[in-house]
């Protein structure tokens, strides 16, 4: 299951697809999540970290797809692809999410909970991870998010205890459509080794845009920074999202 040859199907697709666009990525593509997103949505997502120290730049892309079963659930699927040495394309990830609504979706505090379930390609431990979403509305344009996620890997490379991470955003919708803001991502260490806001753990925050095209399609652009010296210096992202 962990070796490359479960995987060589899969990466094969994953490649082709990826391929059809230009090629950027960054380590971090995820997103500070909704208790419930949008019923079926596609996206490609692809992100480019600035090499540092002499290391090569690192390339990242990934593709989602999601829909929803009856007023209360969603699933997505997620593979995603990197270059992190400068030799092409590799199979990084493949994750099943499971979403459950616990509250009114128009709710002014939502939350749902989110079940994770990520396989990795060669010697990197499995991971499974129950997580926690909030999501606030402050105004009719203003919306705030809070995410919590607990994760346990698996296999002979895995972590001691449980790992934490949280992450966070603030959205603010403007006439024409746009939605800007900006958003957090804190490591915040395992139950065996606990280090909130601490220099070990990466801390990354940095503004982003949607940007509407059409009635099916948006554009995401934003960047990460890193807050501390076990951060990268920067991420930037831009995805393409078309829902249907």
């Amino acid at each position: 299951m962990r070796g490359r040859g479960a995987f060589r199907g899969v990466r094969a697709g994953v490649v082709l697809a990826a391929a059809l666009c230009a090629p950027a990525s960054a380590q971090n593509l995820a997103g500070v999540f909704p208790p419930l997103p949008p019923a079926r949505q596609l996206d490609y997502r692809a992100g480019w970290r600035p090499g540092e120290n002499g290391a090569p730049d690192r390339y990242a892309q990934r593709i989602h797809y999601q829909d929803r079963i009856g007023d209360k659930f969603l699933w997505r699927g997620i593979v995603q692809v990197e270059d992190a040495d400068g030799e092409g394309l590799d199979l990084d990830f493949a994750q099943a999410e499971f979403f459950l609504l616990l509250t009114d979706e128009d709710a002014p505090w939502s939350v749902a909970a989110r079940f994770d379930a990520k396989v990795r390609e060669g010697s990197e431990p499995e991971e499974f991870a129950l997580n926690l979403a909030n999501q606030f509305r402050l105004s009719p344009r203003v919306t705030a998010r809070f995410n919590i996620l607990t994760k346990r890997e698996v296999g002979d490379r895995r972590r001691e205890g449980l790992l934490f991470e949280t992450r966070s955003a603030l959205f603010m919708r403007t006439d024409g459509g746009v939605v800007f803001g900006a958003e957090a991502f804190n490591d915040h260490g395992s139950t065996a080794d606990f280090d909130f806001y601490g220099p070990s753990q990466r801390q990354q925050a940095g503004p982003f845009a949607f940007w509407p095209l059409g009635d099916e399609f948006f554009l995401f652009t934003g960047a990460l920074f890193g807050l501390n010296e076990q951060s990268p210096d920067a991420d930037l992202r831009i995805w393409v999202q078309k829902t249907f």
